[in-house]
């Protein structure tokens, strides 16, 4: 009898074994799932936040920006309120000596627009066509009202082409590090990856400008999956006139990060999806004293669907100069400082051409464990978005 008691026993502790090391096993693999799971209550199911009809509330950046034309070769994007009777908005237009003067204001529930002075800054040129980005200031009269549109009227014209007015005034510091990207060239692994790593290292705002259209669905998926991520996403339209270059539509867009974050993020910074700001050590972001930041270029030899980009690719271009670099914006009172470009460093990853000198670098392993157990990540590597 003690014979089967006993083989019983051994039985019972073969199945039990083999059904922890089976929980074990989906566990690590549902782990992004746990982390946003309500235990009295039912698990995230990604395919529901993509097919959703309700899409979760955003951070309030104030009016979303499109590029509109104002007249003929004379585009405007946005319109923001810096001082109680200034009104600054950046613009593209044919480099031409003929500037309108004036601009118009509408107060809200009042029917008429009160007549402004327009003054006129060069920001960018652009040496591949004959389009120079300005910032218009327009000027109105000392007012207890807050004016909710901005407008430009061509003489030959009745009609006024407005802006709607985000006021910068009333905002509060409330976000610590924004990063703003621009997507040119997107592909999914490349914007999980991105979003993952900077998340990671302390940034909890991001500012998405699309250059090319990505899927709805994605854009659901995000946005109503950052708040269990705790994180604050929001995609603006970047339909900029198609005949500027490259250099001139990132250099608006920094432009329009800076002045867009400024009275909501202590720091702001401008980079691109390739590109990764490396703290002076893992989830310190947040505190760099950096305001100048060089760029250094590894080159993306491999590409792995399983692995992130920035774990199996170490091979850095052997450049000392650091010709490129990226500032980051302090919109606090803090005094800045030039951080050293082997303490904080942006790493770009894209193709090198052959036979370029490298040298290997290994910094970004110390980020290899927690950043292939993110969300997002795990995400991508069980194929689950």
């Amino acid at each position: 009898m003690k014979k089967y008691q006993r083989l019983l026993l051994i039985i019972i502790s073969i199945v039990s074994l083999g059904l922890f090391l089976a929980y074990r096993h989906q566990y690590n693999r549902l782990h992004h799932v746990l982390e946003v799971f309500n235990f009295f209550g039912t698990p995230c199911n990604i395919s529901e936040l993509q097919n959703s009809e309700r899409v979760q509330l955003e951070y309030d950046w104030g009016p979303l920006s499109i590029w509109q034309e104002v007249d003929s070769r004379w585009y405007i994007y946005n319109a923001f309120l810096v001082k109680e009777n200034i009104i600054n908005g950046i613009t593209l237009k044919e480099n031409t000596k003929t500037f309108p003067n004036m601009c118009y204001i509408l107060y809200e529930n009042e029917g008429k627009f009160k007549t402004g002075k327009l003054s006129v800054q060069k920001l960018f040129e652009n040496n591949n066509s004959n389009m120079v980005a300005f910032m218009y200031s327009c000027k109105l009269s000392m007012t207890s009202k807050e004016p909710y549109l901005v407008a430009f009227k061509v003489q030959s014209e009745y009609r006024y082409n407005s802006v709607l007015v985000t006021n910068s005034l009333t905002s509060k510091q409330s976000l610590n590090m924004t990063i703003c990207v621009a997507v040119r060239k997107f592909t999914k692994k490349a914007l999980f990856e991105f979003l993952s790593f900077h998340k990671l290292n302390g940034a909890d705002s991001f500012l998405i400008y699309l250059e090319q259209n990505i899927p709805y669905g994605l854009i659901k998926l995000l946005r109503n999956f950052a708040n269990p991520l705790n994180l604050l996403i929001t995609f603006l339209n970047w339909n900029v006139p198609s005949s500027i270059s490259e250099n001139l539509s990132s250099a608006l867009m920094e432009k329009d990060c800076q002045m867009r974050t400024k009275t909501h993020s202590k720091f702001s910074i401008f980079l691109h999806l390739n590109e990764y700001m490396l703290p002076l050590s893992p989830g310190i972001i947040q505190n760099s004293s950096a305001d100048i930041l060089a760029i250094k270029t590894f080159c993306l030899n491999h590409i792995n669907k399983n692995r992130p980009i920035i774990l199996s690719n170490f091979e850095a271009v052997d450049n000392v100069k650091f010709n490129e670099t990226r500032k980051i914006y302090k919109n606090t009172q803090n005094q800045s400082s030039v951080c050293a470009t082997h303490f904080c460093t942006i790493f770009r990853y894209k193709k090198c051409p052959k036979n370029v000198k490298t040298r290997t670098d290994t910094s970004m392993k110390a980020f290899s464990e927690d950043l292939t157990k993110s969300t997002l990540i795990q995400l991508l590597m069980n194929d689950d978005v």
